[in-house]
């Protein structure tokens, strides 16, 4: 996985966007390398995303996956 400078930009297309009522949903339809998270435990995943969005918050609006592609 290339990793990006802060300074730069990545043009990307959605490809699909997959709505979900709870993040544990999310992460049991999508393989966690998919979110270079090769590895980790469905505890860690979910602990790592409560850090960013609060479990109150997921319940009132669910979760949503944006599946995207690097442009050329």
């Amino acid at each position: 996985m290339e990793v990006l400078e802060q300074d730069e930009t990545l043009i990307v297309q959605v490809t699909e966007l997959r709505v979900f009522d709870t993040f544990k949903e999310v992460y049991q339809d999508i393989l966690f390398k998919d979110f270079d998270c090769e590895g980790w435990t469905m505890k860690e995943m979910i602990e790592g995303t409560y850090e960013i969005c609060s479990p109150k918050q997921e319940k009132q609006w669910g979760a949503l996956a944006i599946m995207i592609k690097a442009r050329s």
